[in-house]
């Protein structure tokens, strides 16, 4: 006795070649996007440590720096630190030093 062609197909197990290879494919791609996924954010997270000090201790220095300049009475810019300290003159650009002047009890400019 024959079976008929339709039961002979739904009595058999396992995948067939194609479909085993299409799902081998899928997967290879699947882990080649996630390699470039997991390599661009280990990139990103290099980067961010790198950049840390300017989340991290820039706004603190930035607070601190304009808390001294408010209590400040008046301040200079020079373009050296041997002008600064020998009085030279102050200039408007392409400064690299700033001297702070502050008034002391007494009220004389130190």
């Amino acid at each position: 006795m024959k079976w008929p062609l339709h039961r002979t197909r739904l009595n058999r197990r396992g995948f067939t070649l194609m479909e085993v290879s299409t799902a081998m494919g899928l997967m290879v791609m699947l882990s080649g996007a996630l390699v470039v996924m997991l390599q661009q954010h280990l990139s990103f997270m290099g980067m961010a440590q790198r950049q840390s000090f300017l989340a991290q201790e820039a706004p603190q220095i930035g607070n601190i720096l304009g808390r001294i300049f408010q209590q400040a009475d008046h301040f200079f810019i020079y373009t050296s630190r041997e002008s600064a300290l020998n009085g030279g003159t102050p200039v408007i650009e392409n400064g690299n030093v700033v001297r702070l002047f502050f008034k002391t009890a007494v009220q004389t400019t130190q």
